[in-house]
């Protein structure tokens, strides 16, 4: 997956004593969220279940967009890798296909085009995601080369590296940069059979500067799965505000590891949303094929589907949390039965298995946004199943739509509040 959406790996949290971040045994203290700062202690809870600040129904108001399926090259996306906001408004956007990183004004005026496909210095195999340190500089991560490229403001190129590690394991979105400029780079150890399954990896950041220095690493276990449809899972985010973000969707509660002596955890009600007779039918189904595809035990899909399915750590480090709602039925597109069948492929999946990943059952893509002191913000509703969040910044958000027929746009939103 990518962008910053996908920055959600389903790890638990173990041990990362090398940044300072520890979650120390509860005292927990309950305060209201709209209360001062929170004190230091070792577990705050805030409940968060306030009026949101943006109001009951916030429309989303189209300012920009980018993209075209018969117009000019430079607007039209093979596919998009990953994004990113500077400063200034410059939208910088990698395409994993052309192999380049494209920039565009605030507003999707196409400004210049950084690199092409090639080994050499600025060039890319496949560029993923980016992040903007502190400098205004940016890194690319290029999965392809297994390389970090960084460029200055402008987009020239400053220099390269490989991470000290063949055994990189994230594809897209493991990338990201604490208030340092340190870099964050998930990688993993040789698989090890458990009881669970055949392999699991063990994952971990590799934190180093932006020249590729090493300072340390942060280990992570794999999620404690419970089920391969709509699981129950564990979620490990690293904030860009340099802390990490945990949760469990069995309940809607974030806990937020701010530092060694003070974890801060979000809860909120929420009303538990059932799936629908054809709908848990359909999952269940899912479920007992690709349970056995991954050597895991199948699971009997519960009549409620869990709070929510994932959650991401903004700029501002706010928690985007995507809750699950009533499906609705509606037939794939042309453009996600493309890629349906173009992962079948790469998977080698038979044609049962593929025919099996028809989703006849969508849901909304809906988020909550809470503050890092636990007040709620909103509730904020995508335009259409086919929109993926890449980055989000004050009122205003970037994502990638896909249109009918597969084609990539690159949209802004801003946030109106209302209700």
């Amino acid at each position: 997956m990518r962008g910053i959406i996908r920055s959600a790996i389903g790890v638990a949290f173990v041990s990362v004593d090398s940044v300072g971040l520890v979650a120390l045994p509860a005292v927990v203290t309950v305060i209201a969220v709209g209360a001062a700062a929170v004190a230091a202690q070792e577990t705050t809870v805030v409940v968060a279940d306030g009026p949101p600040i943006w109001g009951s129904s916030p429309a989303l108001v189209e300012e920009a967009r980018i993209g075209t399926l018969m117009g000019e090259a430079e607007y039209a996306f093979g596919r998009v890798g990953g994004l990113v906001v500077a400063g200034d408004g410059t939208i910088w956007v990698s395409d994993i296909q052309l192999g380049a990183v494209r920039r565009y004004t605030a507003d999707g005026v196409f400004i210049d085009q950084i690199g092409r496909k090639g080994e050499g210095p600025g060039e890319f195999e496949t560029p993923v995601n980016m992040r903007v340190l502190p400098d205004a500089s940016v890194v690319v991560w290029d999965y392809g080369l297994i390389r970090v490229t960084r460029f200055d403001a402008s987009g020239a190129y400053v220099d390269s590296f490989t991470p000290p590690t063949h055994m990189i394991a994230w594809d897209i979105e493991e990338l990201e940069v604490d208030p340092r400029g340190d870099l964050f780079l998930m990688g993993s150890n040789l698989p090890e059979r458990t009881p669970e399954g055949p392999f699991r990896l063990r994952p971990f950041w590799i934190r180093m500067r932006s020249d590729g220095e090493v300072l340390d690493s942060v280990r992570l276990l794999p999620s404690s799965l419970d089920g391969t449809v709509d699981p129950i899972r564990t979620f490990t985010v690293l904030s860009p505000l340099g802390y990490l973000v945990t949760a469990r969707n069995d309940e809607y509660a974030v806990e937020l590891h701010v530092d060694p002596e003070r974890t801060v955890r979000i809860e909120r009600p929420w009303t538990p949303v059932r799936y629908q007779r054809a709908e848990r039918v359909e999952k269940q189904r899912r479920e007992e094929t690709f349970s056995a595809r991954n050597g895991r035990p199948v699971r009997e899909i519960p009549r409620e589907k869990p709070p929510f399915s994932f959650l991401h750590v903004d700029s501002e480090g706010r928690v985007w949390v995507l809750m699950h709602a009533p499906g609705y039925e509606e037939e794939e597109s042309p453009g996600e039965q493309e890629r349906r069948e173009g992962a079948c492929e790469f998977f080698a999946a038979t044609e049962a298995e593929c025919n099996a990943n028809i989703e006849w059952w969508r849901e909304p893509v809906a988020y909550e946004v809470i503050e890092p002191e636990g007040r709620l913000l909103g509730r904020v509703e995508l335009p259409s199943r086919q929109t993926e969040l890449m980055h989000a910044r004050e009122r205003r958000l970037w994502v990638v739509e896909t249109g009918e027929l597969g084609e990539e746009y690159v949209v802004r939103y801003r946030i109106e509040p209302g209700g």
